[in-house]
């Protein structure tokens, strides 16, 4: 366990962070989150997260979390995390994700912080690298193709560069696809769970929209994932990059599939391809290799992926229930 020891986690209120949060809660620790506005008493907070407000792109703010909170651990976790979005806003992406970043290094660099900290990179950063169809290592080529994957190669490069020129201890985790129950609709597994939940609850139409159904991902439980975020920090080497990644690369039309299957509608849906839900220049197929990290933590997904998709489409059937 992790008594007394306090992490901070720049940008809870997402799905990362509140699992994130409850993971590190659940050990023992003493957690900080921060969000740009305090949720609702009962809406969605975790009473064992001591919650501080803090906008990223405003370098004092950031200071005053880390003056509230004395962290030994810090997770930036701050995003604009979607790809769509990211065309839509691209100067907004990269004051969040970028700037925002950027702010914390400045910060820990003048405060020579001895805290670690692990900065949220992103396996899209490759980009056209993932056209090899090979499992990438954290040793392949950036070559991104969106505003959301160009600002997260940024981050990842100036944070290796900050912990190798100053000395501070930080670490980069890409991520393969998180998700998990509580994700937005904004994401396509959880999207598909919505539709399909709304549909047997008789407040929809039998239709369901979806994109590029051909995409082929990389997908993590966000429960397992968090475990892997905590053993970087705790395991890591400062100035390094792991993956956290199943290893195993699967079509969009895969994880449907498995949705209808594990649902009340089955088959009785007609598929409708929407243009809105489909990226501009989008990466065919993501695989990353988790050889790196399983070596240095012996992390692994415990979670069956059946499970997972069953646990999104519970969320969403207990949402529609109570609308």
């Amino acid at each position: 366990m992790a008594k007394n020891k306090a992490s901070l986690l720049i940008g809870a209120s997402g799905l990362v962070g509140r699992f994130l949060g409850a993971h590190l809660a659940g050990r023992g620790e003493t957690v900080y989150g921060t969000v740009r506005k305090r949720p609702a008493a009962g809406k969605g907070s975790d009473p064992r997260v001591r919650t501080l407000s803090c906008d990223v792109r405003r370098r004092a703010d950031i200071e005053r979390a880390l003056r509230a909170s004395r962290p030994d651990r810090i997770y930036f976790l701050a995003a604009q995390s979607s790809v769509r979005e990211a065309w839509l806003s691209p100067v907004e992406t990269m004051k969040i994700n970028l700037l925002g970043g950027l702010n914390l290094l400045e910060v820990l660099r003048e405060r020579r912080s001895r805290a670690r900290a692990l900065i949220f990179s992103s396996g899209t950063t490759y980009g056209l690298t993932h056209l090899k169809g090979v499992s990438l290592t954290e040793e392949a080529c950036f070559l991104p193709k969106d505003p959301y994957s160009v600002s997260k190669m940024a981050i990842d490069f100036l944070a290796r560069s900050y912990a190798k020129v100053y000395g501070l201890e930080i670490l980069v985790a890409r991520l393969a696809n998180f998700m998990g129950p509580g994700q937005s609709k904004n994401f396509s597994i959880s999207n598909f769970a919505y539709q399909i939940a709304g549909i047997e609850a008789g407040k929809l139409p039998p239709v369901i929209g979806v994109g590029n159904l051909e995409a082929r991902r990389d997908y993590v439980d966000v429960r397992d994932g968090v475990r892997a975020l905590r053993l970087i920090l705790e395991k890591g080497r400062r100035e390094e990059a792991y993956h956290v990644s199943s290893g195993r690369s699967r079509p969009l039309k895969e994880m449907l599939d498995r949705l209808l299957a594990l649902s009340r509608v089955g088959r009785n849906v007609r598929i409708v391809k929407k243009t809105s839900l489909m990226s501009k220049d989008e990466i065919q197929a993501v695989r990353l290799s988790p050889s790196k990290l399983r070596r240095r933590t012996g992390w692994k997904p415990q979670i069956p992926l059946d499970q997972s998709l069953l646990d999104i489409l519970e969320y969403w059937r207990n949402t529609w229930n109570e609308n």
